[in-house]
C-alpha cells in the first residue's frame, strides 16, 4: 500500500477515520457535542478529492466547514450547539484529515524524473510486481515510515539498555534525533535529492521536532480519556500516527521547496 496510491489513499482514509472517530468520542465525553457524521464523510471527501480531482481538493475544507456551521447553528437536538462543538468538529477535521491528506499529495507528487532507489526496485523486478512504477513522492514516504520505524526500533533497544537515570528521557530523545539524521541523509542519498547532505540532515531535524511535538501532543488527549475497550483501541492508532500527522504538510512542501 505505501507504493501504490490508491491503496496508500484507502489504507490511510481508513486511519484518519478511526483517528477522527476516536478524537470525537473523546470531545463527547468532555460534554461537548461536535458534528462526528459531517465531519467524517468529510474526510473521506476530501481524500478522494485530492486523488481523482486534486485542482478542487482545496475547496472541500472551506465549504464543509461552513455548511457543519450552518447545520450547528440551527441543530436543536440533543442540545443547542455552542462555540465549543464548533472548533471540537473543525479541530478533528485540521488534526486527524487537513493534516495526513498531505501525504496523499505527497504521495501523488513525482518531482524526480529518476532515483537511485527507483532504479533499484527496476533491477529487482518491484516494478513488475507492482504493476506500476511508483513515484517519487510514494518512494519519499515509503523511506519516511522505513526510517521512522527504524528509529524508533533503535531508541527502544538503546533505552532498554541504558540504566535508570534523571534525563533517561531526554537522552533517549537524543538519540533517536540522530538515528533520524543519519537515517534520512541516507534516504535523501537514494532518492537522489539535489545537496542531498544538506537537505537529508534538515529532513531528519524536520522529523525529529515533529515527533517531538507529537509526542507532547498525545498526553492531552490521555488526559481526556473515557474509560471503555472501544475508546482504548482508536486510542492506541492515534497515538502511534500522531508524531507522522503534524510531519505531513511540512514534508511536503519540504520536498516541493527544495527538490522540484
Amino acid at each position: 500500500p505505501l507504493l501504490n496510491s490508491v491503496a496508500f489513499a484507502i489504507v490511510l482514509t481508513a486511519l484518519c477515520v478511526l483517528g477522527q472517530h476516536y478524537y470525537y468520542r473523546t470531545a463527547e465525553s468532555q460534554s461537548y457535542l461536535p458534528a462526528r457524521r459531517t465531519g467524517l464523510i468529510t474526510t473521506i471527501l476530501m481524500m478522494f478529492t485530492i486523488m481523482y480531482a486534486p485542482a478542487y481538493s482545496t475547496a472541500v475544507i472551506p465549504i464543509c466547514s461552513t455548511l457543519i456551521c450552518c447545520y450547528l447553528l440551527f441543530r436543536e437536538k440533543p442540545r443547542i450547539a455552542t462555540i465549543a462543538d464548533l472548533s471540537t468538529t473543525l479541530a478533528g477535521l485540521f488534526y486527524a484529515a487537513l493534516l495526513p491528506s498531505f501525504y496523499v499529495r505527497l504521495h501523488m507528487l513525482d518531482y524526480l524524473s529518476s532515483t537511485r532507489l527507483g532504479l533499484w526496485f527496476d533491477a529487482h523486478g518491484v516494478h513488475s510486481f507492482l504493476g506500476s512504477v511508483p513515484t517519487s513522492g510514494a518512494l519519499t514516504i515509503f523511506m519516511t515510515f522505513v526510517v521512522g520505524g527504524a528509529s524508533d526500533l533503535i531508541h527502544r533497544l538503546t533505552v532498554s539498555l541504558l540504566p535508570e537515570f534523571r534525563r533517561k528521557a531526554a537522552v533517549g530523545y537524543a538519540i533517536w534525533s540522530i538515528c533520524n539524521m543519519v537515517l534520512n541523509t541516507a534516504t535523501a542519498y537514494f532518492l537522489s535529492w539535489s545537496n542531498w547532505r544538506f537537505y537529508g540532515v534538515m529532513y531528519g531535524i524536520l522529523f525529529s521536532l515533529c515527533g517531538l511535538i507529537g509526542r507532547l501532543a498525545a498526553p492531552m488527549f490521555e488526559r481526556a480519556e473515557e474509560d471503555g475497550e472501544e475508546i482504548v483501541s482508536y486510542r492506541n492508532i492515534f497515538k502511534r500516527t500522531n508524531s507522522y500527522m503534524f510531519l505531513a504538510p511540512l514534508a511536503y512542501y519540504f520536498v516541493v521547496l527544495t527538490q522540484s
